[in-house]
């Protein structure tokens, strides 16, 4: 182990230069203040590049932000150092420190100017790294992987970006670098500390502390001591946390990277050396699962002075984003740390109004004959919370206790049911017999979201005051991580919708009564035009939206095409990320028609977008062939994949840049030829290439458009029809 001499700890101590500078306050850091002078004169001279730059562009951000001239000096001493493989880890540690402003900037509207100069500056270095990660990727794969979160987090996404950060680091460690690993960690605690996650934000900080450590850098494991003191000054566990002067204790103790075998063995050993546990979710009324766990620890409580047990609960349910396995953990950790024998995870049904009038059971845990069984209800069972008329024997849990949580918004605790007067007309109290009970509200952005239900019917008392303090601490970290495991679970069902969903008139033309029937079906055969339209383009501007902007570009656009092809008798059949897909199975007039509408749509929207915004592109191929199989069958995917290298072929032997957004429409027997494969792409004529080109307040201009004769309605496709095109 080594020791890194004070000058190396003081530009390693550099990122509280930016930090302190963001926040308005002085530089603190008890090396800062009577060292520096002598430090930059005498002694930055002689560390290495890597030290050098690295405190170098520290100081660039300082100056930059809080508007000190002297950022021109730094800027120049740093460009001194650069030329080796050093520096390029400096360039790339000055962008972490990039990133930690623009995070902190951004929550700043004076900042805004900085912030934009910043990000331009980090997309320049993102293609720098990832060119040194390509040529070394065992020396320099965590770099691009940092980097690249960073730039993540610069875009307002920091809560996707805990997980990478924890990748980040194992790979630092697994080369024997744990000051990167450090590093990686400590802006992972910042990021959970920005989003008010402060459980997580503390065990980041104390693994970043126990990597400090390794490598010698003693002032590094103090400055991770004093971030823990001060968020534990804020804190319900103050004294516990800012007593503790061990960095290592929890950093040694908690598992990383989704370690399952490590969990189960602390699991294992805080429930007395009783097993290992797994669990599964099972559907309504299937048996439920059975896991090895002793009853006795229904009696354990979760205290605060047991701070590994409650990062490792939030740390675990911030990790989760499937809805299932989260509703499955989230039971798990309060069934074996929260001295509960059952918890029920309930949401309010809403009535019309806009106030819950009932509550869904969705998730159930059981401590039974030494196991822990769960079952998923999802909503199947009900209980109305306002209604006393009707009062049932089918209640699943305290009616007063959740009317309460939901009345006033907070928290219910009782901890001697039986001797309660306000329980006794509770008919689920009457029958079950509960020794304690606790509701705990969960709210997300001032709306309660979620209820957790938990009793013990072995002993009253069990809802201490410590473990109450800690429930309420965790339900925010509940809040966050539900909703986002709610938007995953919405995204899902959304992509499996877009892959699964066959439109009723597809099913009617093709004479088959389900979608079932459609997935590779020998029986269909059916002569039919289709509009495929290329979406790569809206990928291509993730680097220029954030996700909100680019979702709602992608939104628009398909809804312009949805809804043009609907009003041209066609049927718009499958969305991805990459091409939109339209079916026209009556006429091919009324797929040119869709087409050209689709050109005029899209130079309406450009007109009415605002100029600092990037416009609307068509990347769009018309076609006419033999549908053959299936709807999703491989005659369809292979085509739209062809039709795909075609249009990107054609536009490039035409001329036409990714500037201005193009119009192909191929109605021709020579693309027909081509997509059933007996003709090569370099020689497929390009005369049915239509070529409409436009800025955003330039006029259409139409190039050849071929029509060939309509084979489903001859006499419409004629030579008038073809002359009224060009003239078009």
């Amino acid at each position: 182990q080594m020791r890194c001499s004070l000058s190396t700890e003081i530009a390693l101590a550099a990122p509280q230069l930016v930090v302190s500078a963001l926040r308005g306050l002085p530089t603190a850091h008890p090396h800062f203040d009577d060292r520096l002078p002598e430090f930059e004169a005498t002694e930055l001279p002689s560390l290495e590049h890597f030290s050098q730059a690295m405190y170098l562009t520290c100081k660039v951000v300082q100056c930059f932000l809080v508007r000190d001239p002297a950022a021109v000096q730094y800027v120049e001493r740093c460009r001194q150092v650069a030329g080796s493989i050093e520096c390029t880890h400096a360039w790339y540690l000055f962008h972490i420190f990039s990133a930690l402003a623009l995070a902190h900037a951004a929550h700043n509207q004076p900042l805004e100017t900085e912030r934009d100069r910043l990000l331009v500056t980090l997309k320049e270095h993102l293609a720098h790294v990832g060119a040194w990660a390509e040529a070394f990727p065992d020396n320099f794969g965590h770099t691009q992987v940092l980097c690249q979160t960073h730039y993540r987090w610069a875009e307002r996404d920091g809560l996707a970006t805990l997980k990478d950060y924890e990748i980040a680091a194992n790979r630092a460690k697994r080369i024997g670098q744990p000051h990167f690993a450090g590093i990686a960690l400590e802006c992972a605690g910042q990021v959970a500390e920005d989003n008010d996650m402060f459980l997580v934000a503390v065990g980041y900080y104390q693994l970043a502390g126990a990597e400090y450590k390794e490598w010698g850098a003693a002032l590094k494991v103090e400055e991770m001591a004093y971030k823990v003191s001060r968020i534990a000054r804020n804190s319900p566990f103050t004294a516990t946390l800012a007593a503790r002067s061990d960095m290592t204790t929890l950093a040694e103790n908690v598992p990383m990277e989704g370690d399952e075998e490590e969990w189960e063995r602390v699991d294992s050993q805080r429930a007395g050396g009783q097993g290992s546990m797994t669990a599964a979710l099972v559907e309504p009324g299937s048996p439920c699962s059975p896991m090895s766990f002793s009853r006795q620890a229904s009696v354990r409580s979760l205290a605060v002075s047991d701070p590994q047990v409650v990062f490792r609960a939030a740390q675990a349910l911030s990790r989760e984003l499937d809805y299932d396995a989260f509703m499955s953990r989230l039971v798990r950790i309060i069934l074996i740390d929260a001295s509960a024998t059952r918890v029920v995870v309930l949401l309010p049904a809403h009535n019309d109004g806009g106030g819950p009038s009932d509550v869904e059971i969705h998730c159930e845990g059981r401590l039974e004959k030494d196991e822990v069984q769960l079952a998923r209800f999802d909503g199947s069972k009900r209980m109305p919370v306002y209604d006393t008329s009707e009062l049932s024997k089918d209640d699943f849990v305290s009616r007063i206790a959740v009317r309460s949580v939901l009345q006033n918004g907070s928290m219910f605790v009782l901890n001697e049911v039986v001797s309660d007067l306000r329980l006794a007309s509770d008919e689920y109290i009457m029958r079950a017999r509960p020794k304690s009970i606790m509701c705990i509200p969960v709210k997300f952005k001032g709306s309660t979201t979620c209820l957790i239900y938990c009793e013990n019917d072995l002993q009253a008392g069990v809802f201490t005051e410590d473990l109450v303090n800690t429930a309420q601490l965790l339900a925010g970290q509940v809040a966050a991580s539900l909703d986002n495991a709610r938007a995953h679970r919405e995204l899902q069902r959304a992509v499996e919708a877009s892959q699964k969903y066959v439109p009723a008139q597809m099913e009617e033309l093709l004479g088959v009564g389900g979608a079932a029937k459609l997935q590779g079906g020998p029986g269909v055969d059916l002569d039919c035009a289709f509009i495929y339209a290329d979406l790569r383009w809206v990928l291509d501007q993730r680097d220029e939206l954030n996700a909100p902007a680019l979702f709602m570009v992608y939104d628009q656009w398909c809804r312009t095409f949805a809804g043009i092809c609907t009003q041209c008798n066609g049927i718009a059949d499958q969305f991805t990320t990459e091409y939109a897909l339209a079916l026209f199975p009556q006429s091919t007039a009324d797929c040119v028609k869709a087409a050209e509408s689709l050109a005029g749509a899209v130079a309406t929207l450009n007109r009415l977008r605002p100029s600092s915004e990037e416009p609307f592109r068509l990347y769009a191929a018309a076609h006419y062939g033999r549908l053959r199989g299936g709807i999703f069958g491989t005659g369809v995917r292979s085509a739209t994949g062809l039709a795909g290298r075609v249009m990107d072929q054609a536009a490039a032997v035409a001329g036409l840049g990714r500037s201005l957004w193009s119009l192909g429409v191929l109605v021709t027997d020579a693309l027909v030829t081509a997509l059933e494969g007996r003709t090569a792409l370099d020689r497929l004529p390009l005369r049915w290439l239509a070529c409409v080109c436009a800025a955003d307040q330039v006029p259409l201009r139409v190039g050849e458009l071929l029509v060939p004769p309509d084979p489903m309605e001859p006499d419409r496709a004629s030579a008038d029809r073809r002359d009224e095109l060009q003239d078009g």
